[in-house]
């Protein structure tokens, strides 16, 4: 039987979805960092993307309320989907 978030208490669920959110972030860098590694993406843009991945992981991992968080993952979605393509081809 699967776990669900939705089953965890709440301070529990909160905490798993925070790590989550890190874990899939480390992920996309490590994209980034391949792409550009590759010349896929450029370095200044790859930098960009990257530090505002770092930006998002500090305000998860220092507790910014989710009012914090939110428009950063959306300006970082902005960014992702400018480069995408050259993401996936990598």
């Amino acid at each position: 039987m699967r776990a669900n978030l939705k089953d965890e208490n709440p301070s529990g669920r909160n905490n798993k979805a925070r790590d989550y959110v890190v874990l899939l972030l480390y992920d996309i860098q490590e994209k980034i960092e391949h792409a550009v590694e590759n010349e896929r993406i450029d370095s200044e843009k790859g930098a960009e993307v990257i530090d505002k991945i770092v930006e998002i992981k500090e305000a998860i991992l220092n507790g910014e309320s989710k009012q914090v968080v939110k428009p950063l993952l959306q300006e970082l979605r902005a960014m992702l989907s400018d480069i995408k393509s050259t993401i996936d081809a990598s």
